[in-house]
């Protein structure tokens, strides 16, 4: 069991802890498991990792010692504003699935190649995730690989609803960091 109020490298990895206020979002109990299940199957790298090793367009902020949490946690805050300005379009799985693929969009990103972290989000997970047999995850995996929009491979180009309102939140997170929105704990949002 981990002692949470000594520093450890557990606290600093376990997503029930780092993503706890994110993690109430998630209506579904099973597409939370399975989030948490992900993030639990992520490279190490994930929760260490700056948001960019280039510098060019992430805060300075998120430069250091867990930026890619940082930048995580930012983009769902923006999804969350994207999903309440489109309630009418999203169901409760849809607005879910969407929702976990923003904790995961980045989890592979300290640990491959440029756009590897994109196109290798589905096999990475197909490959670490033997014991979770649910609907969620592919959906998951679907809408993470095309968070990168325009930038995205060819193939992974967003196309639904879901997958263009993530790739709006990392555009949003990255370029208008600086929001008041994206600082805060408190989602003032209907989920």
């Amino acid at each position: 069991m981990v002692d949470y109020n000594q520093p450890s490298k557990e606290r600093f990895t376990d997503p029930t802890v780092v993503f706890r206020h994110e993690l109430m979002k998630i209506k579904d109990p099973k597409a939370r498991k399975t989030v948490i299940a992900m993030l639990n199957a992520a490279p190490e790298e994930f929760w260490f990792a700056p948001s960019a090793f280039s510098g060019k367009y992430h805060s300075p902020d998120e430069f250091g010692l867990g930026g890619q949490c940082l930048h995580t946690k930012r983009v769902f805050r923006s999804l969350m504003v994207i999903l309440d300005a489109r309630a009418e379009y999203f169901d409760d799985d849809m607005m879910d699935e969407v929702l976990c693929a923003a904790l995961i969009h980045d989890t592979l990103a300290g640990s491959t190649g440029s756009s590897d972290h994109v196109s290798g989000i589905y096999n990475y997970y197909n490959d670490h995730l033997k014991g979770v047999d649910d609907k969620w995850w592919e959906g998951i995996c679907e809408v993470a690989q095309s968070h990168m929009g325009r930038w995205s491979p060819k193939t992974l180009k967003p196309e639904t609803d879901s997958e263009w309102a993530l790739h709006e939140a990392d555009m949003i997170a990255t370029k208008f960091n600086n929001l008041s929105i994206l600082k805060e704990h408190d989602y003032s949002i209907r989920r």
